[in-house]
């Protein structure tokens, strides 16, 4: 799941894997569609590292980490995350 900061808008797409590869071309395929943004906010999971943490660089985007069991920092999407599953 991917989450829209502002307006709560929800890319919801399944994944057969969360392998830093795919989560990269998941994003790519999601900046593409809409514009690429300034920050990323994530947490601290290892599909994040690798290849997200690339594309990022190489896009510009700012990768921002969570802290861990920092529930304000997610906490809309983890509420997205009850809601829809």
């Amino acid at each position: 799941m991917t989450m829209l900061h502002y307006n709560r808008f929800l890319w919801l797409r399944p994944m057969p894997s969360i392998s830093s590869e795919a989560v990269s071309e998941h994003l790519k395929n999601i900046f593409e569609v809409h514009g690429v943004p300034e920050t990323l906010l994530t947490d601290n999971g290892t599909e994040f590292k690798g290849a997200v943490k690339i594309m990022c660089k190489s896009l510009g985007v700012h990768m921002r980490h969570g802290r861990a069991r920092h529930p304000q920092t997610t906490g809309k999407v983890t509420i997205m995350n009850n809601f829809c599953f």
